[in-house]
């Protein structure tokens, strides 16, 4: 039966269900008799007691053997404190596993942070089990002030790992004359393996105690002695030195700095499977890979590495006050609108180029109406009359009319073919430049290329109207030049992802170095982070993911600087290997802030200290100056804009509209020396030995 003695203030009221009064055990401690042999030892703990400036509360973990030490004299000492636990443990209890209401007890301890415990058990096998399971499921605070029985079961090595971080622990041994001998762990000296007590003082009735010689800090000097500290290479926060055995970088700055104020020697060390593993995760065994492993298996005292503030990496380790904060964003591709071969189109909008498509045939139209017009009024010869005209002449030389074509025959007609060589020029005949059809659209299509007409016009009204015209193509050409001039002296404009909602409504995958990113995008309030969750893929060679990147494949989440430095590298290994160069960029907006922290050994003594230096280091600025240096050598996001310099991408263009040109002229070449093979040679009235013969009769009779 588990008796719990909870006393407490109007102010904790609330919490006095968690806690049962048993009238038998009062009546055990009321019945405590003066002259019993633990006497002596009942008055050094309340003594103890007495001495110390309790705030909160005390708790008092006792058997049947030792509980009448705790009678009604103790509880009302010369300072009481505002609360108290009693917790009464029976001797079969297993405290390695203990029910739970044991454990509900222990919670609200840990709750209440209960500043003094006293353990007097019996069983020092009872004692050790409780300290592994507090130690393990972090019940209660172990760097608070523990009072405990002297066992040799207690300084085994096995138990030295939970000794190295109880070293606020008074152990109570009593010795001949009623005497008691104070002593502690050795501290750090017990950072060598050995399990060694350190002697403080021999208590008698009626001395007293300097609680603050008892539990005085020690652990701001480490008397030089050598810590182990695990590191993982992640930039800026660890990199190797040049010698390519050492380790710079923020965090081994501050790891140096601690280690001069804290007086102990650093010995960074990496593990075996750190290019596998990284940082670390729990395997299906239950154990850790990485640096997780070795601050598991106490290996290490400190882990540095760019570490965040992840519940897998809590679980393991304690995290120190954070001394710097990480923008975390992601690398992604980067496009341009450098499409050097279209220059020439990029100057005008696609609805400008149809607005300038289509002026050209209203305005070569205009031009064909207006001659026909005038044709019309001056009783010109128009196609039709002169196919009449030529009809007539045709039936003068005693020709009979066609049809549609000539007979063959009639091509072999000796009159005909007389009347024809004796051809020597066709009779002038009044036409204009813009009598045709097809010449209103050449000719206007040359105005608007600055190609000058061979002639003016004849009519004025058509002169009038070209004058117009000529002052249209001006201003295009002028409008046009300006802004072509601009997209050659300005840089081109970049094409980024600069947001998640951007990021998310693309087509690159997103990617992550360790499980835990991956979560923080899964476990976000955010229904775009949440899809970019749902999506990122884990990947293990960043090398491969920076050449993939810049395939427009990939985006990687990390933070800024390490965002730079796979930049810088990925520009080195492609110099290195001759590829052209390709720019990658980080996004602008940050996805968060992530608070960095380094990583101490689970329930560590040296967290008050480091997080009181790590505060100093970063009010007087060391950290943002080491964080400068650091990110020296990686090159900002913002490059500097281009000056108006012409290179050969930039005039590609004007290849391109020669290769047109080119291209164009070797296609009329082709068409003419169609038509000549298939229509011209085809004809009758071709012969190789008389041209003049097949394109006289084509002036004369056009038609045909």
């Amino acid at each position: 039966m588990y008796q719990y003695v909870f006393r407490l203030f109007p102010i904790l009221l609330p919490v006095m269900h968690f806690c049962s009064a048993n009238k038998e055990g009062i009546s055990i401690i009321e019945s405590y008799i003066s002259d019993t042999p633990h006497q002596s030892l009942h008055n050094l703990l309340t003594t103890l007691l007495s001495s110390s400036r309790i705030e909160r509360c005390f708790v008092v973990i006792t058997d049947d053997t030792y509980q009448p030490l705790y009678d009604e004299q103790f509880f009302h000492s010369k300072r009481p404190p505002r609360a108290y636990y009693f917790l009464k443990v029976p001797p079969w209890e297993d405290l390695l596993a203990p029910n739970y209401q044991t454990v509900r007890v222990l919670k609200k301890i840990r709750a209440h942070n209960c500043e003094f415990i006293f353990i007097t058990l019996l069983n020092g096998l009872q004692v050790q089990r409780f300290l592994r399971f507090v130690e393990n499921h972090r019940i209660l605070n172990l760097q608070q002030r523990y009072v405990l029985l002297q066992d040799t079961r207690l300084l085994t090595a096995d138990m030295w790992y939970i000794w190295s971080i109880m070293i606020s622990t008074i152990f109570v041994k009593p010795i001949e004359g009623q005497r008691f001998l104070l002593s502690t762990i050795a501290y750090p000296e017990i950072l060598n393996g050995l399990v060694v007590t350190k002697r403080l003082m021999l208590w008698e009735v009626g001395k007293r105690i300097k609680i603050n010689q008892l539990y005085e800090d020690r652990t701001s000097n480490l008397k030089g002695y050598s810590l182990p500290i695990v590191v993982f290479e992640h930039v800026p926060m660890v990199k190797r030195g040049t010698d390519n055995s050492s380790f710079v970088g923020l965090e081994v700055e501050i790891i140096r700095a601690l280690g001069i104020k804290l007086n102990f020697k650093p010995k960074f060390y990496e593990t075996n499977d750190a290019a596998m593993a990284h940082w670390g995760k729990k395997l299906p065994n239950g154990s850790y890979s990485g640096i997780l492993g070795d601050m598991a298996h106490r290996s290490a005292r400190l882990a540095i590495g760019n570490l965040h503030m992840y519940k897998l990496y809590a679980s393991v380790m304690d995290l120190s006050w954070p001394h710097s904060f990480e923008c975390l964003t992601f690398l992604t591709p980067e496009s341009s609108q450098d499409d050097s071969w279209r220059t020439l189109i990029q100057p005008f909008s696609g609805g400008m180029w149809a607005g300038v498509l289509l002026s050209l045939f209203i305005v070569g139209t205009v031009f064909y109406i207006i001659s026909s017009l005038h044709a019309i009024l001056l009783q010109r010869r128009i196609r039709s009359s002169h196919r009449i005209l030529n009809w007539t002449e045709w039936r003068s030389k005693g020709l009979s009319r066609p049809c549609h074509s000539f007979d063959a025959k009639l091509f072999r007609d000796v009159h005909f073919r007389r009347y024809l060589s004796r051809l020597k020029s066709l009779p002038q005949r009044n036409v204009d430049l813009f009598d045709e059809y097809s010449n209103c659209l050449l000719y206007t299509y040359s105005m608007l290329m600055y190609v000058s007409l061979p002639r003016l016009p004849r009519i004025w009204s058509i002169r009038v109207l070209t004058g117009w015209y000529w002052l249209y193509c001006i201003l295009l050409t002028v409008i046009y030049r300006a802004s072509l001039t601009a997209i050659l002296a300005n840089p081109t404009a970049r094409i980024t992802i600069d947001t998640l909602e951007e990021l998310s409504k693309s087509y690159v995958t997103s990617t992550a170095w360790v499980e835990e990113n991956k979560q923080f995008f899964v476990e976000s309030f955010d229904e775009v982070a949440q899809e970019i969750g749902e999506k990122m893929e884990i990947v293990d060679d960043i090398e491969s993911v920076t050449d993939r990147i810049t395939k427009g494949e990939y985006a990687y989440f990390d933070n800024e600087y390490f965002l730079r430095y796979l930049r810088m590298k990925g520009a080195q290994r492609r110099e290195q290997q001759q590829i052209a160069e390709v720019v990658l960029h980080i996004m602008r907006e940050c996805v968060i802030q992530m608070p960095v922290s380094l990583g101490l050994e689970k329930n560590s003594p040296l967290q008050p200290n480091v997080n009181k230096y790590l505060r100093r280091l970063s009010e007087g600025g060391l950290t943002a100056k080491w964080l400068k240096d650091a990110i020296a050598e990686l090159p900002a996001e913002e490059r500097t804009p281009e000056e108006a310099v012409m290179d050969l991408p930039k005039i590609w263009s004007s290849f391109i509209a020669l290769g047109i040109g080119y291209f164009l002229g070797i296609c009329a070449i082709a068409g003419e020396w169609l038509h000549f093979e298939y229509v011209v040679r085809k004809h009758p009235l071709y012969d190789v030995y008389n041209k003049n013969l097949y394109y006289n009769f084509k002036r004369k009779f056009s038609s045909y």
